[in-house]
């Protein structure tokens, strides 16, 4: 609420700091700051058991394409003769 706040005071004033750029500045860094205090303040979240990730089965590996085909005199064959 407290960075919200800031946040919207600057946005609200109309000049966007353009009359007190340095106090714009420091009530965006307050802003900053009580985000992050508040993020901080969440609690984080559980991580999955390693045994639930080894039971999923490998993913397919990708198709290769095949590779291009050499003629007779062994030159690469180009496409169209």
């Amino acid at each position: 609420r407290r960075a919200q706040f800031r946040t919207d005071f600057v946005a609200a004033e109309n000049s966007m700091g353009f009359h007190a750029p340095q106090e714009a500045a420091r009530i965006l860094a307050e802003a900053i700051d009580y985000a992050r205090q508040g993020q901080l303040t969440l609690p984080r979240p559980e991580k999955k058991p390693a045994a639930l990730d080894a039971s999923l089965p490998p993913a397919p590996a990708p198709a290769l394409a095949p590779a291009p085909s050499a003629s007779a005199d062994g030159k690469p064959a180009l496409a169209g003769n």
